[in-house]
């Protein structure tokens, strides 16, 4: 028979355990964030002699079938298919990270998280660039962010959208009293980023 302070030090021993393989599953993550990004950046930029930029999913093969002469298709296709496996990794890392979360923090600490994004907002919209999936997705400056996802964190929405690139999801705000269900989906465009917004936390 277990006794309860048994079970209670072998409870504490695992979360204590997680809590390390949080740190390093959130540490992997930022890695690949950052990659992600340099990755993106690259393919979103011109040349150095000015050619223009081959962008994450223009096509790489002219009209004819060939393939372009006015970017390094070579490199394009490598920064292309290592931005997908670390989309894949992100995507396993984040899932990891949320299962951890659940024996790190506990079932007594993760009640209240989940019950915020219903009403309280924790950033604001401080910039919509035209033409941006944002702005497409009817983002607007000073709309209230209440949950972004399944996320209702500033220090979360970038790893959330980096593991949702090119997947909608639904954003809701608040604007002028009124709560609004907004469907985005971040992908790559002319501007910079994936979404084309900033965001600024909630004022307290």
């Amino acid at each position: 028979r277990t006794l309860p302070g048994t079970r209670r030090m072998a409870a504490a021993l695992e979360a204590s355990a997680a809590r390390r393989e949080l740190e390093a599953a959130m540490a992997t993550r930022d890695k690949l964030e950052a990659e992600a990004e340099a990755i993106t950046s690259e393919l979103e930029s011109p040349g150095p002699n000015g050619e223009p930029p081959a962008t994450v999913k223009a096509p790489l093969v002219d009209r004819e079938g060939f393939p372009r002469g006015d970017i390094d298709v070579h490199r394009a296709r490598i920064l292309r298919h290592r931005l997908a496996c670390i989309q894949t990794d992100h995507k396993a890392a984040m899932k990891r990270i949320e299962e951890l979360l659940a024996v790190a923090l506990g079932p007594s600490d993760q009640a209240g998280p989940r019950a915020a994004p219903a009403s309280k907002p924790f950033a604001t919209i401080a910039q919509v660039r035209a033409g941006s999936p944002a702005d497409r997705a009817g983002f607007r400056v000073d709309d209230e962010v209440v949950a972004f996802g399944d996320v209702a964190s500033l220090a979360d929405l970038k790893a959330w959208t980096m593991a949702h690139v090119n997947e909608t999801f639904t954003v809701t705000v608040n604007r002028d009293g009124r709560r609004l269900h907004l469907r985005v989906t971040p992908q790559a465009w002319p501007g910079d980023g994936i979404l084309g917004c900033n965001f600024l936390p909630v004022s307290t």
